[in-house]
């Protein structure tokens, strides 16, 4: 669940809701953060307060045994609101799903990362982002504060996409991002492995009753 940050990650999703014959739902809409929190825009923010509504009453509905989420930052009044924003949504999805894990934001690139390998093909260094600099520590510090608040599970996904000290735009052969902030759908399956593991934590295999 979450917003075009949560579709980013389907091909590794169902790439492993495939194989151990798991039921995927992905609820998701464009623009609105799982934390209940204030946007900029008045439109956006009672929009995604109406779609978290409808969303936590699915997962209600259909009583999954783990709910993923993760966001992108959306500006929020202050960290500490966001904190709050996002305690509030967490104790509502945990009480009508079976496991929840808040999934940490992807590093974000400060170029608009194709463009830069385009023009720098044989230069990739140059299209490189500090760790410290992708990752925005205020924000996984006000996620781990909610979580563990909330008594949900959190996975950083930073190791899977950056080294002890950069982040690459390029993985193999692989284009990681296909813009500054969202992995490219060929990442997303080159990372499935990654996201079987987080998975099997919670779900048995060949489980019926898969991640929403």
């Amino acid at each position: 669940m979450g917003d075009s940050h949560a579709a980013q990650w389907f091909p590794a999703f169902e790439a492993t809701a495939l194989k151990h014959h798991w039921r995927l739902v992905l609820i998701g809409k464009r623009h609105c953060p799982v934390a209940d929190t204030p946007q900029s825009d008045a439109q956006y923010t009672r929009e995604c307060a109406a779609w978290r509504r409808k969303a936590i009453a699915k997962i209600r509905e259909m009583k999954p045994a783990v709910t993923v989420l993760t966001q992108f930052w959306y500006a929020g009044p202050s960290w500490s609101g966001y904190r709050l924003g996002l305690e509030r949504s967490l104790r509502s999805i945990k009480e009508v799903s079976g496991r929840v894990v808040l999934m940490g934001d992807v590093p974000r690139h400060l170029v608009q990362v194709p463009t830069c390998v385009s023009a720098h093909p044989k230069s990739l260094t140059k299209c490189l982002v500090d760790r410290a600099t992708a990752i925005n520590s205020r924000r996984a510090a006000m996620d781990a504060e909610a979580v563990r608040r909330q008594g949900v599970d959190r996975v950083r996904p930073d190791d899977w996409l950056c080294g002890a000290s950069r982040c690459p735009a390029v993985i193999g052969n692989i284009l990681v991002y296909r813009d500054d902030n969202h992995i490219s759908p060929a990442a997303a399956s080159f990372l499935a492995p990654y996201v079987e593991t987080m998975l099997l934590v919670y779900l048995p295999l060949n489980s019926t009753s898969g991640p929403s």
